[in-house]
């Protein structure tokens, strides 16, 4: 799934990538209005679909008729970084792409801090509650889209968007973000070898 916030709290629609060959329209019925359904083998992003996102993007939030540029944060995937039509795309329509460094994005990325864990509890805790009222009866693509609409609704807030942002260190910048400890793990590979 690709998701995206602003600072002031606006959320892009969802785009939600089933893992499998094609995708039903039902199973996008009642999900999120403006959600985009698509489908891969392995339910992962890959560049083509990196580009209809990015199109979707684009739609939603309009940054060509924007003054400033519009920033897009986006972890370290080649899919990202690579898509030369993507790229000439943001270039054309007043996008800057900020790719953060792999192994960071807990830290620096807003929608990994506040958004998707909470968006993962709502949606658990919403299965729950559905698998209690339907004994017996297992969750399906079919009820997907109701089910993952009313945890997004709960999940995609102002407050979390504004909250990512201000975690992040985004706005306003603090260069401290990351702790002596943070860096504990890497000292095993900074040992001199005794030979």
């Amino acid at each position: 799934m690709l998701c995206c916030l602003s600072a002031i709290g606006a959320y892009v629609p969802p785009m939600i990538i089933f893992s499998r060959v094609r995708i039903k329209p039902s199973f996008m019925d009642q999900a999120p209005q403006g959600a985009l359904g698509v489908a891969t083998k392995k339910g992962w992003i890959n560049e083509k679909l990196f580009d209809i996102w990015f199109e979707h993007f684009l739609q939603f939030t309009q940054p060509s008729n924007c003054i400033t540029p519009t920033l897009i944060i986006l972890d370290g995937h080649s899919y990202h970084v690579k898509n030369i039509k993507v790229i000439f795309k943001a270039r054309r329509n007043n996008v800057i792409i900020l790719r953060l460094p792999s192994y960071c994005t807990h830290k620096m990325q807003p929608i990994d801090i506040s958004f998707f864990k909470s968006l993962s509890l709502q949606y658990n805790s919403i299965v729950q509650t559905w698998l209690h009222q339907h004994p017996g009866r297992p969750v399906t693509e079919a009820d997907f889209g109701i089910l993952f609409s009313k945890a997004y609704g709960e999940a995609a807030s102002v407050s979390k968007a504004e909250s990512g942002i201000r975690k992040s260190r985004i706005y306003s910048f603090n260069r401290f973000i990351f702790t002596d400890k943070d860096f504990i793990a890497a000292e095993v590979t900074n040992q001199e070898q005794n030979n």
